[in-house]
């Protein structure tokens, strides 16, 4: 303790005070050794407090020294949403969340990156919900895409990087577009005249009698006019 370093220095300092013959040292030593005990016995005092308080600590139950453990609650995975966008932005409403607009801000999170985010709700009916798409459509703007908690629901905002169309919200949904494309595209090595011909049997398959009388009678016409060498396709 303190005040017991202090007490053996002022223990010191009264020997010294007995071996001494000097009026003026004596004097000096015996200053010292009054000013030490008013240090002394507030030190004295301070232990004391010091000592009660620690033994009321150890006193205490085992279980109350225990911080409680927070129950983990199960996380649910949010599979569908509803979107739409403008020409800045992609609007994602993460739903299914009944009582959102009680939720605080400090229960919903979204941590953005460039190419995807992670939202999540917590502690929301029991559970922890996780909206999370890891490779979006398109780039976004990580610092100017944010989340509104509506009445049911969460609305993650993202910021698009470029003005573009998004057909979908995932790359997958991007490629998947990108292959129709692709297939849509006409055959270049492929017969003009048999493209037209195949487009006129499918109009003749879906339309109907008027239009497969008028398609019937273009055909005859046309077939009279090859005959006759005449015919430009």
């Amino acid at each position: 303790m303190a005040a017991n370093e202090l007490k053996r220095d002022q223990e010191e300092l009264v020997r010294l005070l007995q071996l001494s013959s000097r009026i003026n040292v004596r004097s000096f030593l015996q200053g010292r050794i009054d000013e030490l005990q008013p240090l002394i016995q507030a030190q004295q005092q301070k232990d004391a407090t010091e000592l009660a308080e620690q033994q009321k600590s150890d006193d205490k139950p085992s279980e109350e020294k225990t911080a409680p453990v927070t129950p983990k609650l199960p996380l649910k995975k949010i599979t569908s949403y509803a979107w739409d966008q403008s020409d800045a932005f992609v609007k994602i409403y993460a739903t299914d969340l009944p009582g959102a607009s009680k939720l605080t801000p400090e229960n919903v999170d979204c941590q953005f990156n460039p190419i995807g985010f992670n939202l999540t709700v917590k502690n929301l009916n029991g559970k922890n919900h996780q909206l999370q798409i890891v490779s979006l459509y398109g780039a976004i703007v990580p610092e100017d895409s944010k989340i509104k908690i509506k009445t049911d629901s969460v609305l993650v905002m993202l910021k698009k990087a470029k003005k573009e169309k998004w057909e979908g919200i995932t790359e997958i949904d991007r490629k998947k577009k990108q292959k129709q494309k692709e297939t849509a595209k006409p055959d270049a090595s492929e017969d003009p005249q048999a493209g037209i011909m195949n487009l006129m049997q499918k109009m003749y398959d879906d339309g109907d009698d008027d239009m497969k009388r008028t398609i019937a009678k273009a055909w005859s016409e046309s077939q009279e006019k090859k005959a006759a060498g005449d015919f430009t396709p």
